[in-house]
């Protein structure tokens, strides 16, 4: 071990570096994780501040899925179409008429 050569000189230098690097990164890696579960899960999210920009139309949709979900079991409804039958194309939202852009 006396008599290394500069290339076994420079080889160990160079896996040492590399692993250094590796464990320093894998360090990083881990802190940088932790710090976005840790936002997760207290929910304090700097993105949270804007709104969706179709919000209105999604919360009318929303109201019209628990509509419809409420009608589900009620007997009193047709659940067939004719084929010339467009009526379900007039109860659709339509943007700026039925909601409102938020």
């Amino acid at each position: 071990m006396a008599s290394q050569t500069i290339f076994q000189k420079a080889a160990n230098f160079a896996h040492k570096a590399t692993i250094t690097g590796l464990v320093l990164y894998s360090g990083y890696a881990a802190y940088n994780l932790t710090g976005q579960v840790m936002e997760g899960a207290s929910g304090n999210s700097k993105s949270e501040t804007a709104a969706h920009p179709q919000a209105g139309f999604i919360d009318t949709i929303r109201e019209k899925a628990k509509e419809e979900y409420a009608k589900y079991y009620d007997i009193d409804h047709r659940e067939w179409y004719d084929k010339d039958d467009d009526s379900y194309l007039k109860k659709l939202p339509r943007p700026g008429k039925d909601y409102q852009e938020k």
